[in-house]
Protein backbone atom coordinates (compact mmCIF):
# COMPACT_ATOMS: atom_id res chain seq x y z
CA UNK A 1 0.00 0.00 0.00
CA UNK A 2 3.09 2.22 -0.04
CA UNK A 3 3.01 2.68 4.01
CA UNK A 4 6.61 2.43 4.53
CA UNK A 5 6.23 4.14 8.00
CA UNK A 6 4.03 2.18 9.23
CA UNK A 7 4.65 -1.25 7.78
CA UNK A 8 8.21 -0.95 9.04
CA UNK A 9 6.54 -0.85 12.96
CA UNK A 10 4.68 -4.20 11.84
CA UNK A 11 8.08 -5.69 11.35
CA UNK A 12 9.97 -4.19 14.26
CA UNK A 13 6.80 -5.46 16.33
CA UNK A 14 7.12 -9.02 14.55
CA UNK A 15 10.94 -9.06 14.93
CA UNK A 16 10.33 -8.74 18.85
CA UNK A 17 7.88 -11.78 19.23
CA UNK A 18 10.01 -13.42 17.05
CA UNK A 19 13.69 -12.58 15.92
CA UNK A 20 14.16 -15.61 13.73
CA UNK A 21 11.16 -14.36 11.46
CA UNK A 22 12.04 -14.55 7.97
CA UNK A 23 9.67 -12.72 6.15
CA UNK A 24 9.76 -9.82 9.00
CA UNK A 25 13.19 -9.78 8.23
CA UNK A 26 13.20 -9.36 4.36
CA UNK A 27 10.41 -6.84 4.46
CA UNK A 28 12.67 -4.25 6.93
CA UNK A 29 15.41 -4.79 4.09
CA UNK A 30 13.31 -4.36 1.68
CA UNK A 31 11.93 -0.81 3.51
CA UNK A 32 15.44 -0.04 4.33
CA UNK A 33 17.24 -0.47 0.83
CA UNK A 34 14.81 1.86 -0.80
CA UNK A 35 15.41 4.55 1.14
CA UNK A 36 18.69 4.31 0.28
CA UNK A 37 20.24 2.65 4.00
CA UNK A 38 21.81 -0.14 2.33
CA UNK A 39 24.49 -1.05 5.18
CA UNK A 40 21.16 -1.13 7.15
CA UNK A 41 19.45 -3.62 5.33
CA UNK A 42 22.37 -5.92 5.02
CA UNK A 43 22.17 -6.89 8.39
CA UNK A 44 18.31 -8.13 8.47
CA UNK A 45 19.54 -9.61 4.54
CA UNK A 46 22.01 -11.78 6.40
CA UNK A 47 19.16 -12.59 8.90
CA UNK A 48 16.60 -13.72 6.52
CA UNK A 49 19.31 -15.64 5.32
CA UNK A 50 20.46 -17.25 8.30
CA UNK A 51 16.95 -17.98 9.67
CA UNK A 52 15.83 -19.82 6.66
CA UNK A 53 15.48 -18.51 2.68
CA UNK A 54 13.70 -15.60 1.04
CA UNK A 55 14.13 -15.01 -2.59
CA UNK A 56 13.92 -11.24 -2.17
CA UNK A 57 16.48 -11.03 0.51
CA UNK A 58 18.71 -13.24 -1.94
CA UNK A 59 17.86 -10.62 -4.98
CA UNK A 60 18.69 -7.56 -2.18
CA UNK A 61 21.89 -9.29 -1.32
CA UNK A 62 22.97 -9.90 -5.17
CA UNK A 63 21.82 -6.22 -5.89
CA UNK A 64 23.93 -4.85 -3.08
CA UNK A 65 27.14 -7.10 -3.56
CA UNK A 66 26.73 -8.12 -0.09
CA UNK A 67 29.35 -10.69 0.46
CA UNK A 68 28.06 -13.74 2.86
CA UNK A 69 30.24 -15.76 4.61
CA UNK A 70 29.57 -18.93 6.31
CA UNK A 71 28.73 -17.64 9.44
CA UNK A 72 26.05 -15.81 7.89
CA UNK A 73 24.12 -18.85 7.05
CA UNK A 74 26.12 -20.51 10.40
CA UNK A 75 22.32 -22.23 12.12
CA UNK A 76 22.02 -25.38 13.70
CA UNK A 77 20.38 -27.70 11.13
CA UNK A 78 18.99 -31.38 11.60
CA UNK A 79 21.66 -33.75 11.80
CA UNK A 80 21.51 -35.99 8.65
CA UNK A 81 25.02 -37.61 9.33
CA UNK A 82 25.66 -38.67 12.93
CA UNK A 83 29.21 -37.01 12.44
CA UNK A 84 29.42 -37.25 16.83
CA UNK A 85 29.33 -40.98 16.56
CA UNK A 86 32.26 -41.37 15.81
CA UNK A 87 34.96 -39.82 18.28
CA UNK A 88 38.73 -39.72 17.91
CA UNK A 89 39.80 -42.62 20.13
CA UNK A 90 41.56 -41.22 23.55
CA UNK A 91 44.87 -40.69 24.26
CA UNK A 92 47.44 -42.36 26.22
CA UNK A 93 48.58 -40.98 29.40
CA UNK A 94 50.56 -43.49 31.00
CA UNK A 95 51.97 -46.79 30.23
CA UNK A 96 48.73 -48.90 31.68
CA UNK A 97 45.93 -47.12 29.17
CA UNK A 98 48.28 -48.25 26.25
CA UNK A 99 46.24 -51.89 25.73
CA UNK A 100 43.36 -49.93 25.63
CA UNK A 101 44.15 -47.26 23.50
CA UNK A 102 45.51 -49.93 20.89
CA UNK A 103 42.86 -51.90 21.03
CA UNK A 104 40.58 -48.70 19.95
CA UNK A 105 42.98 -47.57 17.81
CA UNK A 106 42.45 -50.97 15.68
CA UNK A 107 38.86 -50.95 15.90
CA UNK A 108 38.27 -47.35 14.95
CA UNK A 109 40.79 -48.55 11.78
CA UNK A 110 38.74 -51.36 11.37
CA UNK A 111 35.63 -48.53 10.82
CA UNK A 112 37.29 -47.06 8.30
CA UNK A 113 37.99 -49.61 6.50
CA UNK A 114 34.32 -50.85 5.69
CA UNK A 115 33.24 -47.64 5.21
CA UNK A 116 35.79 -47.32 2.39
CA UNK A 117 35.23 -50.22 1.45
CA UNK A 118 31.71 -49.32 0.89
CA UNK A 119 32.16 -46.46 -1.12
CA UNK A 120 34.66 -48.32 -3.58
CA UNK A 121 32.36 -51.06 -4.06
CA UNK A 122 29.60 -48.50 -4.41
CA UNK A 123 31.62 -46.34 -7.15
CA UNK A 124 32.59 -49.00 -9.36
CA UNK A 125 28.64 -50.09 -9.75
CA UNK A 126 27.68 -45.80 -10.17
CA UNK A 127 30.55 -45.39 -12.34
CA UNK A 128 29.98 -48.30 -14.67
CA UNK A 129 26.44 -47.14 -15.02
CA UNK A 130 27.44 -43.72 -15.86
CA UNK A 131 29.21 -45.30 -18.82
CA UNK A 132 26.49 -45.94 -20.99
CA UNK A 133 23.82 -43.07 -20.31
CA UNK A 134 23.62 -40.01 -22.44
CA UNK A 135 24.79 -36.65 -21.90
CA UNK A 136 21.10 -35.69 -20.78
CA UNK A 137 21.05 -38.45 -18.50
CA UNK A 138 24.67 -37.69 -16.50
CA UNK A 139 23.14 -34.01 -16.91
CA UNK A 140 19.92 -34.95 -14.76
CA UNK A 141 21.95 -36.54 -12.40
CA UNK A 142 22.98 -33.18 -11.31
CA UNK A 143 19.35 -31.81 -11.73
CA UNK A 144 19.39 -29.29 -8.61
CA UNK A 145 22.40 -28.20 -9.00
CA UNK A 146 21.60 -26.58 -12.14
CA UNK A 147 18.71 -25.43 -11.21
CA UNK A 148 19.72 -23.63 -8.61
CA UNK A 149 22.31 -21.79 -10.75
CA UNK A 150 19.67 -21.28 -13.51
CA UNK A 151 17.19 -20.14 -10.84
CA UNK A 152 14.47 -22.37 -12.24
CA UNK A 153 14.51 -24.81 -9.59
CA UNK A 154 12.46 -23.27 -7.00
CA UNK A 155 13.06 -21.28 -4.00
CA UNK A 156 14.62 -25.08 -2.13
CA UNK A 157 17.47 -24.92 -5.21
CA UNK A 158 18.63 -21.72 -5.00
CA UNK A 159 19.03 -22.36 -0.89
CA UNK A 160 20.77 -25.52 -1.25
CA UNK A 161 23.54 -24.58 -3.84
CA UNK A 162 23.79 -21.68 -1.67
CA UNK A 163 24.40 -23.21 1.47
CA UNK A 164 26.45 -25.69 -0.40
CA UNK A 165 28.68 -23.40 -1.82
CA UNK A 166 29.26 -21.86 1.34
CA UNK A 167 30.22 -24.31 3.57
CA UNK A 168 32.46 -26.02 1.30
CA UNK A 169 34.03 -23.12 0.86
CA UNK A 170 34.52 -22.54 4.46
CA UNK A 171 35.50 -25.92 4.87
CA UNK A 172 38.52 -25.66 2.64
CA UNK A 173 39.14 -21.98 4.18
CA UNK A 174 39.35 -24.51 7.41
CA UNK A 175 41.90 -26.98 6.23
CA UNK A 176 43.77 -24.22 4.72
CA UNK A 177 43.87 -22.77 8.91
CA UNK A 178 44.82 -25.25 10.36
CA UNK A 179 47.38 -26.83 7.79
CA UNK A 180 50.57 -25.04 9.24
CA UNK A 181 49.00 -25.69 13.20
CA UNK A 182 48.91 -29.19 12.19
CA UNK A 183 52.22 -29.37 10.94
CA UNK A 184 53.86 -28.02 13.58
CA UNK A 185 52.03 -29.96 15.84
CA UNK A 186 53.38 -33.51 14.12
CA UNK A 187 56.77 -32.29 13.89
CA UNK A 188 56.99 -31.79 17.75
CA UNK A 189 54.84 -35.12 18.10
CA UNK A 190 58.29 -36.58 15.62
CA UNK A 191 60.71 -34.70 18.02
CA UNK A 192 59.40 -36.04 21.23
CA UNK A 193 59.15 -39.72 19.82
CA UNK A 194 62.80 -38.95 18.44
CA UNK A 195 64.09 -37.86 21.88
CA UNK A 196 61.90 -40.84 24.23
CA UNK A 197 63.89 -43.35 21.51
CA UNK A 198 67.71 -41.34 22.26
CA UNK A 199 66.96 -41.51 25.61
CA UNK A 200 66.38 -45.67 25.69
CA UNK A 201 69.66 -45.63 23.39
CA UNK A 202 71.57 -44.05 25.77
CA UNK A 203 70.29 -45.64 28.57
CA UNK A 204 71.99 -48.57 27.38
CA UNK A 205 75.17 -47.31 26.70
CA UNK A 206 75.40 -45.70 30.49
CA UNK A 207 73.50 -47.47 32.69
CA UNK A 208 73.57 -51.26 33.72
CA UNK A 209 70.46 -53.23 35.01
CA UNK A 210 70.51 -55.87 37.67
CA UNK A 211 67.33 -57.23 36.26
CA UNK A 212 64.49 -57.05 33.67
CA UNK A 213 62.34 -55.33 36.10
CA UNK A 214 65.02 -52.32 37.03
CA UNK A 215 65.20 -51.75 33.31
CA UNK A 216 61.56 -51.62 32.56
CA UNK A 217 61.12 -49.70 35.38
CA UNK A 218 63.38 -46.76 33.97
CA UNK A 219 61.67 -47.34 30.55
CA UNK A 220 58.68 -46.68 31.41
CA UNK A 221 59.44 -43.61 33.44
CA UNK A 222 60.63 -42.02 29.98
CA UNK A 223 57.82 -43.74 28.30
CA UNK A 224 55.37 -41.72 29.94
CA UNK A 225 57.25 -38.57 30.06
CA UNK A 226 56.73 -38.74 26.56
CA UNK A 227 52.83 -40.14 26.67
CA UNK A 228 52.04 -37.31 29.12
CA UNK A 229 53.27 -34.73 27.12
CA UNK A 230 51.90 -35.73 23.38
CA UNK A 231 48.66 -36.62 24.73
CA UNK A 232 48.66 -32.78 25.76
CA UNK A 233 48.81 -31.73 22.38
CA UNK A 234 46.64 -34.38 21.13
CA UNK A 235 44.01 -33.57 23.51
CA UNK A 236 44.18 -29.52 22.26
CA UNK A 237 44.49 -30.45 18.81
CA UNK A 238 41.32 -32.27 18.51
CA UNK A 239 39.27 -29.71 20.95
CA UNK A 240 40.52 -26.67 18.39
CA UNK A 241 39.21 -28.63 15.37
CA UNK A 242 36.80 -31.90 15.80
CA UNK A 243 33.83 -29.73 16.33
CA UNK A 244 34.33 -28.13 13.32
CA UNK A 245 34.74 -30.85 11.43
CA UNK A 246 31.80 -32.32 12.90
CA UNK A 247 29.56 -28.91 11.51
CA UNK A 248 31.09 -29.13 8.14
CA UNK A 249 30.59 -32.65 7.37
CA UNK A 250 26.73 -32.66 8.29
CA UNK A 251 25.93 -29.16 6.73
CA UNK A 252 27.97 -30.17 3.15
CA UNK A 253 26.00 -33.31 3.41
CA UNK A 254 22.62 -32.47 4.20
CA UNK A 255 22.62 -29.61 1.44
CA UNK A 256 23.81 -31.52 -1.30
CA UNK A 257 20.97 -33.88 -1.08
CA UNK A 258 18.88 -31.40 -2.62
CA UNK A 259 21.45 -30.89 -5.56
CA UNK A 260 21.74 -34.82 -6.64
CA UNK A 261 19.63 -37.18 -7.59
CA UNK A 262 19.89 -40.23 -5.31
CA UNK A 263 22.39 -42.59 -6.97
CA UNK A 264 24.64 -39.72 -7.50
CA UNK A 265 24.03 -38.24 -4.00
CA UNK A 266 24.83 -41.41 -2.34
CA UNK A 267 28.53 -41.50 -4.03
CA UNK A 268 28.86 -38.14 -3.11
CA UNK A 269 27.45 -38.66 0.67
CA UNK A 270 29.79 -42.10 0.97
CA UNK A 271 33.21 -40.29 -0.52
CA UNK A 272 32.46 -37.32 2.11
CA UNK A 273 31.72 -38.96 4.87
CA UNK A 274 34.93 -41.83 4.48
CA UNK A 275 36.87 -38.29 4.00
CA UNK A 276 35.74 -37.35 7.44
CA UNK A 277 36.44 -40.61 9.29
CA UNK A 278 40.09 -40.61 7.80
CA UNK A 279 40.33 -37.29 8.92
CA UNK A 280 39.14 -38.66 12.75
CA UNK A 281 41.71 -41.72 12.06
CA UNK A 282 44.13 -38.74 11.58
CA UNK A 283 44.57 -37.48 14.66
CA UNK A 284 46.10 -40.64 16.29
CA UNK A 285 48.92 -39.53 14.08
CA UNK A 286 49.29 -36.24 17.02
CA UNK A 287 50.32 -39.41 19.64
CA UNK A 288 53.03 -41.81 17.71
CA UNK A 289 52.53 -44.94 19.82
CA UNK A 290 54.67 -46.77 16.73
CA UNK A 291 58.01 -48.12 17.12
CA UNK A 292 59.25 -47.68 20.04
CA UNK A 293 56.23 -46.52 22.58
CA UNK A 294 54.57 -50.25 21.60
CA UNK A 295 58.40 -52.25 21.66
CA UNK A 296 58.28 -50.76 25.26
CA UNK A 297 55.14 -51.62 25.67
CA UNK A 298 55.66 -54.99 24.52
CA UNK A 299 58.87 -56.08 26.15
CA UNK A 300 57.64 -54.82 29.64
CA UNK A 301 53.50 -55.53 29.72
CA UNK A 302 54.47 -58.95 31.33
CA UNK A 303 57.09 -57.76 33.86
CA UNK A 304 56.14 -56.15 36.64
CA UNK A 305 58.34 -54.35 39.73
CA UNK A 306 59.93 -57.17 42.13
CA UNK A 307 57.82 -56.08 45.25
CA UNK A 308 54.57 -55.65 43.74
CA UNK A 309 55.14 -59.21 42.30
CA UNK A 310 55.89 -60.18 45.75
CA UNK A 311 52.67 -58.79 47.51
CA UNK A 312 50.75 -60.76 44.48
CA UNK A 313 52.31 -63.78 45.62
CA UNK A 314 51.53 -63.65 49.21
CA UNK A 315 47.98 -62.75 48.75
CA UNK A 316 46.93 -66.24 46.59
CA UNK A 317 49.77 -68.39 48.21
CA UNK A 318 47.96 -71.29 49.50
CA UNK A 319 49.82 -72.19 53.08
CA UNK A 320 51.90 -75.44 53.40
CA UNK A 321 50.40 -76.32 56.60
CA UNK A 322 47.07 -77.39 57.12
CA UNK A 323 44.49 -76.09 59.46
CA UNK A 324 41.53 -78.85 59.66
CA UNK A 325 39.68 -76.94 62.70
CA UNK A 326 38.24 -73.47 62.76
CA UNK A 327 37.03 -71.59 65.50
CA UNK A 328 33.18 -70.29 65.14
CA UNK A 329 31.66 -68.10 67.90
CA UNK A 330 28.42 -65.96 67.27
CA UNK A 331 28.90 -62.39 67.90
CA UNK A 332 25.28 -60.87 68.01
CA UNK A 333 23.92 -61.15 64.30
CA UNK A 334 27.14 -61.85 62.68
CA UNK A 335 29.87 -64.68 63.53
CA UNK A 336 33.37 -64.91 64.04
CA UNK A 337 35.98 -67.07 62.19
CA UNK A 338 39.51 -68.13 62.88
CA UNK A 339 41.78 -70.30 61.69
CA UNK A 340 45.56 -70.81 61.32
CA UNK A 341 45.82 -68.63 58.56
CA UNK A 342 43.19 -65.43 59.41
CA UNK A 343 40.23 -64.27 61.32
CA UNK A 344 36.53 -63.46 59.85
CA UNK A 345 33.71 -61.55 60.89
CA UNK A 346 31.03 -62.12 58.81
CA UNK A 347 27.02 -61.64 59.13
CA UNK A 348 23.62 -60.48 57.09
CA UNK A 349 20.44 -62.03 56.01
CA UNK A 350 19.92 -61.77 51.51
CA UNK A 351 22.80 -58.76 51.89
CA UNK A 352 25.75 -60.10 53.46
CA UNK A 353 28.92 -58.96 54.47
CA UNK A 354 32.55 -59.57 56.07
CA UNK A 355 35.76 -58.57 57.33
CA UNK A 356 39.23 -60.52 57.14
CA UNK A 357 42.62 -60.23 58.53
CA UNK A 358 45.34 -62.61 57.29
CA UNK A 359 47.79 -62.97 60.50
CA UNK A 360 50.82 -63.67 57.82
CA UNK A 361 50.20 -61.07 54.97
CA UNK A 362 48.46 -58.37 56.88
CA UNK A 363 46.05 -58.04 54.16
CA UNK A 364 42.58 -56.78 54.94
CA UNK A 365 39.64 -58.26 53.19
CA UNK A 366 36.66 -56.37 53.25
CA UNK A 367 33.06 -58.48 51.27
CA UNK A 368 29.72 -57.29 50.24
CA UNK A 369 27.31 -59.55 48.44
CA UNK A 370 24.30 -60.89 48.23
CA UNK A 371 23.64 -64.97 50.01
CA UNK A 372 21.35 -68.10 51.08
CA UNK A 373 22.05 -69.60 53.90
CA UNK A 374 20.61 -73.18 55.51
CA UNK A 375 21.44 -74.34 59.15
CA UNK A 376 19.93 -77.32 60.86
CA UNK A 377 21.21 -77.49 64.55
CA UNK A 378 22.35 -80.79 66.20
CA UNK A 379 25.72 -81.60 68.29
CA UNK A 380 25.96 -83.84 71.61
CA UNK A 381 24.37 -83.32 74.55
CA UNK A 382 23.96 -79.65 75.43
CA UNK A 383 27.23 -78.62 73.41
CA UNK A 384 25.30 -77.63 70.40
CA UNK A 385 26.57 -76.97 67.03
CA UNK A 386 24.96 -78.44 63.61
CA UNK A 387 25.36 -78.15 60.19
CA UNK A 388 25.37 -75.39 57.21
CA UNK A 389 25.29 -74.64 53.80
CA UNK A 390 25.72 -71.66 52.18
CA UNK A 391 26.41 -69.59 49.06
CA UNK A 392 27.31 -66.15 48.43
CA UNK A 393 28.59 -63.73 45.50
CA UNK A 394 29.61 -60.08 45.55
CA UNK A 395 32.43 -57.65 45.73
CA UNK A 396 35.41 -57.75 47.42
CA UNK A 397 38.24 -55.07 48.22
CA UNK A 398 42.18 -56.14 49.37
CA UNK A 399 43.92 -53.55 51.36
CA UNK A 400 47.80 -54.29 52.02
CA UNK A 401 49.97 -53.53 55.31
CA UNK A 402 49.82 -50.00 54.70
CA UNK A 403 45.97 -49.82 54.05
CA UNK A 404 46.79 -49.43 50.45
CA UNK A 405 44.37 -51.07 47.56
CA UNK A 406 46.05 -53.80 46.16
CA UNK A 407 43.10 -56.05 44.45
CA UNK A 408 39.42 -55.83 44.07
CA UNK A 409 36.63 -57.58 41.93
CA UNK A 410 34.21 -60.30 41.99
CA UNK A 411 34.00 -63.71 44.35
CA UNK A 412 31.61 -66.01 44.52
CA UNK A 413 31.85 -69.13 47.25
CA UNK A 414 29.75 -72.51 47.75
CA UNK A 415 30.27 -74.78 51.05
CA UNK A 416 29.44 -76.12 53.95
CA UNK A 417 30.54 -76.60 57.49
CA UNK A 418 30.10 -79.10 60.32
CA UNK A 419 30.36 -78.42 64.09
CA UNK A 420 30.53 -79.18 67.60
CA UNK A 421 29.73 -76.11 70.04
CA UNK A 422 32.62 -73.31 68.69
CA UNK A 423 34.76 -76.17 66.62
CA UNK A 424 34.31 -76.55 63.11
CA UNK A 425 35.81 -77.83 59.81
CA UNK A 426 34.36 -76.66 56.42
CA UNK A 427 34.47 -77.61 52.82
CA UNK A 428 34.18 -74.72 50.15
CA UNK A 429 34.89 -74.11 46.93
CA UNK A 430 35.54 -70.18 46.81
CA UNK A 431 36.04 -68.38 42.71
CA UNK A 432 37.82 -64.50 42.38
CA UNK A 433 38.25 -62.66 39.24
CA UNK A 434 40.93 -60.22 40.87
CA UNK A 435 41.59 -56.98 39.35
CA UNK A 436 45.16 -57.31 40.28
CA UNK A 437 45.52 -60.34 41.29
CA UNK A 438 43.82 -62.05 37.93
CA UNK A 439 41.17 -65.26 38.30
CA UNK A 440 41.50 -68.35 40.55
CA UNK A 441 39.35 -71.32 41.44
CA UNK A 442 40.29 -72.82 44.30
CA UNK A 443 38.55 -75.80 47.05
CA UNK A 444 39.07 -75.94 50.81
CA UNK A 445 38.13 -79.42 52.29
CA UNK A 446 39.25 -79.35 56.08
CA UNK A 447 42.43 -76.96 55.76
CA UNK A 448 43.52 -78.55 52.67
CA UNK A 449 43.84 -76.12 50.12
CA UNK A 450 43.77 -76.95 46.11
CA UNK A 451 43.80 -74.25 43.39
CA UNK A 452 42.08 -75.57 40.55
CA UNK A 453 42.77 -72.76 38.19
CA UNK A 454 44.45 -69.59 37.69
CA UNK A 455 44.78 -67.12 34.93
CA UNK A 456 48.50 -66.35 33.79
CA UNK A 457 49.81 -62.74 35.21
Amino acid sequence: MGDTAQARQFFAACLRLNPEHVSAHTGTATILDAGGKQKEAAVHIKEALKYGYSEQAYHLAEKNKIKLDYSDYNKKLPEYFNAQKYKPTPSAREFKEMVLVSAQRTEFDEVVRKWSKKYDDYYKQNENKKSIETMDQLVTRYAGWYHGYAGTGGVMAIKARMRFNAALKEYQSFLQRTAKENSERLANVKRAHDVLTNKINNMYKTQSFESAEAECKQKIIYLNEYLTLTASQRDQHISNTVYKLYEFTNEIVYWSAFLMKPEEYKQFYLSFTSDFLKQIRGYDQYQQLYPTPENIFIQCKNIQPEEKRKEKKDSVEIPDADCPLKLELPVGAAKFKSDCESWEIEGGEGIVGSFEKNYKTGEITIFVGLGVEFYSKGGIAQVGGGVELEAKGGLFIKFGKDLSITDYGDKAEVGGSAAIGPIMTEAKITGILGMESGGKLETDIAGDKTLLWKTEQ
